[in-house]
């Protein structure tokens, strides 16, 4: 089981992206999530993580696991699971709103995806295609000991040498 959790929180085209102020991913956008808790359960986390740090409750099936981003080492495999969450056009959550985390925005999703864009988290480009069309993968990213990409592995989750993730 991974100890780390990461949401994008969709609002029609765009999502709420979170410009963190600490490390890990200083200074570039982000979706939001965080670290588990002893014995919580990903799809519970999640939830809180959303809550702790933008404010926004959200119920349990708002939010869907899009999949898992594992990296290795030669020295230790680690990695997240990853949600999506809709919310309604609705949602009165204007931006930017400076918390205790970073800066929250809502950016249009051609913007985050966008190939010059180098303010977005590493990787994010890569694996949130295939998670807004509903593809559920574990995308798994080896680094060498100078932590230099070496390759990289999409696997439908439960196919991964990680083992399979209950459905939610």
């Amino acid at each position: 089981m991974y100890k780390y959790t990461l949401c994008f929180i969709q609002r029609c085209d765009e999502i709420l992206m979170l410009n963190r102020r600490s490390k890990p991913e200083m200074g570039v956008w982000n979706g939001v999530g965080g670290k588990l808790e002893k014995d919580e359960r990903p799809e519970l986390g999640i939830i809180r993580e959303i809550a702790e740090e933008t404010g926004i409750r959200l119920e349990r099936e708002q939010v869907v696991l899009a999949g898992r981003i594992t990296w290795v080492t030669p020295t230790m495999k680690s990695g997240m699971y990853v949600f999506l969450a809709r919310v309604g056009d609705d949602l009165d959550y204007p931006t930017p709103r400076v918390t205790e985390e970073g800066i929250l925005d809502w950016k249009p999703v051609a913007w985050i995806l966008e190939p010059l864009n180098k303010g977005i988290s590493h990787k994010i480009q890569h694996f949130l295609p295939p998670m807004l069309e509903g593809a559920v993968y574990d995308h798994i990213y080896d680094y060498d000991s100078g932590d230099n990409d070496i390759g990289y592995t999409r696997l439908p989750l439960g196919e991964s040498a990680g083992g399979p993730v209950r459905a939610m």
